[in-house]
């Protein structure tokens, strides 16, 4: 994105004294003393700082004006980026027949990332209070939610009913007659085959389109966690410690991966069952429930 500013101005209300050769011209002197003494000096130092404020609120006026047409630059580049990168990958039905999670650690560029496969099993939108069900081999949440109206902050459609719709984040995933699809574009025919033919569609924000590092606004850091695809497979790849949108980003681009989306982070659950049968457990679940909660959900 774009930016760049500087300017140095000198005003012309400066008053200077240039002194010498006061004795030779005695009227001089006198007119001088009597201009900057006495009333007459207050009111034309009066004068002076009321030029200098001027001219100082004229300035940081100018600079508010950059500033503000750089913002709206940023927000139209971030917009003309969205429009003029689009992309929809399918993830193929599995034909593994047995169920398993393979968990795979790794560092790129110093941040450390957890990449979770299930491998045999199909991915499910699931929404209400967390599941409980031994036959889950992995489970994450989905699509953040606003908790002051209780429902998804994008389009959501859950087997054909839409729940939310909007265009504030411009990636989505439709899984649809048990066919997932990962892709970023601001209007897509999948949403109404979402409704029309009872499948599900969310919302969240694209991290790589089409293999492309794409820039997103929230700043800060967090633990941030993505859904990406890879060679037609789908991996879940989280951040061991607290990164930037900006540097999760660009590790998913060297990694290689084709589409990421991002998933609600931080303290967000994440569950996993290992081929040993041993559970993990990574951040918390919601203390308050919300009917509007959902996951990504892998079954045997």
């Amino acid at each position: 994105m774009n930016k760049d500013i500087t300017n140095d101005v000198m005003s012309d209300d400066e008053i200077r004294v240039l002194g010498g050769g006061s004795q030779q011209n005695p009227e001089k002197k006198k007119g001088l003393h009597r201009l900057f003494s006495g009333k007459d000096k207050s009111k034309y130092a009066v004068i002076a700082l009321l030029f200098l404020i001027l001219a100082a609120l004229i300035i940081s006026l100018c600079i508010f004006l950059i500033k503000k047409d750089a913002d709206v630059n940023v927000s139209n580049d971030i917009n003309d980026a969205a429009k003029e990168v689009t992309s929809e990958k399918v993830v193929e039905k599995t034909t593994v027949q047995e169920a398993f999670v393979l968990v795979k650690d790794t560092i790129v560029n110093d941040i450390p990332l957890e990449i979770v496969v299930p491998k045999g099993c199909q991915m499910e939108l699931y929404m209400g209070t967390q599941p409980k069900d031994d036959n889950i081999l992995v489970m994450a949440q989905a699509a953040d939610i606003r908790s002051d109206i209780d429902a998804p902050t994008g389009a959501f459609v859950y087997k054909g009913e839409v729940i939310a719709k909007g265009h504030a984040k411009y990636g989505f995933c439709a899984i649809i007659n048990g066919q997932v699809t990962l892709g970023r574009q601001l209007e897509t025919a999948l949403f109404e085959r979402a409704i029309e033919e009872n499948g599900s569609f969310f919302r969240q924000y694209s991290l790589v389109s089409a293999g492309k590092f794409m820039e997103i606004p929230p700043k800060g850091k967090a633990v941030r966690r993505a859904l990406c695809l890879y060679d037609g497979e789908i991996k879940i790849v989280t951040t061991k410690d607290k990164e930037s949108f900006h540097d999760f980003t660009q590790a998913l681009v060297d990694l290689g991966f084709e589409e990421g989306l991002s998933l609600v982070g931080g303290d967000a659950i994440l569950q996993y069952k290992k081929p040993d049968g041993e559970i993990v457990k990574e951040g918390k679940t919601l203390t308050k429930q919300y009917k509007s909660e959902n996951y990504l959900i892998w079954r045997k």
